[in-house]
């Protein structure tokens, strides 16, 4: 009886951002596994600082990462707020703030019937109405940032 030897070659690994190792055959290029994975690229470290250039060989005994690219970030636009010329005093196009009021049907409705329909008013008023209560929101908004929790009640112990 003989030994039989069958000679190994190694294999080129990849692993994948799912944990999945792919093998390939070495000599590989980096080439010949992107086309396979299209918005992709090949790393040699994780996170990948730095892509292996398309004709760079792959050598077996390393472990190569196969990353998305990256696509840049969308840029928020900026919103402009435009005033009617009555407003501006004939300059058009100029910016402002933006203001979000929030408040109950019972606040508007006590608003409207005092006349107070200007943005101006109506945030003077509720400014004044949170001094007077001692309360501030306006200035401590952390209350309002701690979130919700619930009222529990003791439960007796049974011996």
């Amino acid at each position: 009886m003989g030994n039989c030897l069958k000679t190994q070659e190694k294999a080129v690994k990849i692993i994948k951002m799912d944990g999945k190792i792919i093998e390939y055959r070495s000599p590989t290029k980096v080439h010949q596994v992107l086309s396979e994975f299209t918005g992709h690229a090949v790393s040699s470290t994780l996170p990948a600082l730095q892509y292996l250039h398309l004709n760079t060989e792959l050598v077996s005994d390393c472990l190569y990462y196969l990353v998305p690219l990256q696509t840049p970030a969308t840029q928020t636009e900026n919103k402009k707020v435009k005033f009617s010329n009555s407003q501006t005093g004939g300059r058009g196009g100029c910016t402002g703030l933006r203001i979000k009021l929030v408040i109950s049907k019972q606040e508007l409705k006590e608003m409207i019937e005092n006349g107070v329909v200007s943005v101006d008013g109506m945030v003077s008023q509720l400014q004044e109405e949170d001094n007077e209560n001692g309360l501030g929101k306006f200035h401590d908004d952390c209350q309002r940032n701690k979130g919700w929790k619930p009222v529990l009640k003791s439960i007796p112990e049974v011996n």
